[in-house]
């Protein structure tokens, strides 16, 4: 009885989404909409013009679990990043707490309540330290689209369809546009503020890749061209830690 009850609701939740957004109900949408395609390219213009980025980050994500489960974990983040080569996340959530860093000369990774921390020379800009990051040690970040040279070329670089699916008021307290991609390997959907034309909301999930990894990720307390503290990309101040070497692990990510 509970699973009919429980069925019920969730098959009159999708009737009512499916009423919300009559383009979900109606004829298909051409593969690459124009209108999709230009909200992605304003957003990602406006990202790659600023000199600094200032965010908060919540995502959830999942790992395989015995039986056929999947569990579902949560961190938050704090960015700040300068360009060309400065970046700095703060995380939180389910797991340790720890802080990354990147400073154009290496890369940093450090847990304060285990005071371990592992570094790698990685000279350069911001992308080259986040691919040296995921080679070196398996880090990745769901929000590593949004903080690089040029995010809408990454997001829409082998995308097959691409279309408007209506608007929300419900996410990031600002109204949203809703832009759906999808490619070979990889669905997407993406609000983005309607005003601001920033990201407030991003689903990702990577089909061919083994277990299908999936990511929600959740922006907010953004801040434009802001100017840091000096202080604000210095690792020296951990300088009492163990030094570990960068292990790579067996991350979801493709």
């Amino acid at each position: 009885m509970r699973r009919t009850i429980l069925t019920a609701i969730a098959t009159a939740a999708i009737c009512s989404a499916v009423l919300a957004y009559p383009v979900l109900a109606q004829q298909a949408p051409p593969p690459l909409e124009a209108q999709a395609l230009e909200l992605v390219k304003a957003m990602g213009a406006k990202l790659a013009q600023a000199k600094t980025l200032q965010f908060e980050s919540r995502s959830t994500y999942e790992v395989p679990g015995p039986n056929d489960t999947r569990v579902y974990f949560t961190s938050a983040a704090a960015v700040s990043m300068q360009r060309p080569d400065k970046l700095r996340v703060i995380s939180l959530g389910d797991g340790p707490p720890s802080a990354f860093y990147a400073t154009g000369q290496e890369i940093v990774a450090y847990t304060p309540g285990l005071r371990l921390l592992a570094a790698a020379a990685a000279p350069g800009a911001i992308d080259a330290a986040l691919k040296a990051a995921y080679d070196k040690g398996g880090l990745y970040f769901p929000f590593t689209d949004v903080i690089l040279p040029d995010p809408a070329k990454t997001i829409l670089d082998g995308i097959k369809t691409a279309y408007l699916a209506g608007q929300s008021k419900l996410v990031g307290d600002v109204t949203t546009d809703i832009v759906v991609l999808a490619g070979d390997d990889i669905r997407a959907q993406l609000w983005i503020g309607a005003e601001d034309r920033l990201p407030r909301k991003m689903i990702v999930t990577f089909p061919r890749a083994p277990n299908a990894p999936h990511y929600e990720t959740e922006f907010s307390a953004w801040q434009l061209d802001r100017t840091f503290h000096p202080n604000e990309f210095r690792v020296d101040w951990a300088g009492k830690a163990q030094r570990i070497e960068f292990a790579p692990s067996n991350g979801s990510r493709p």
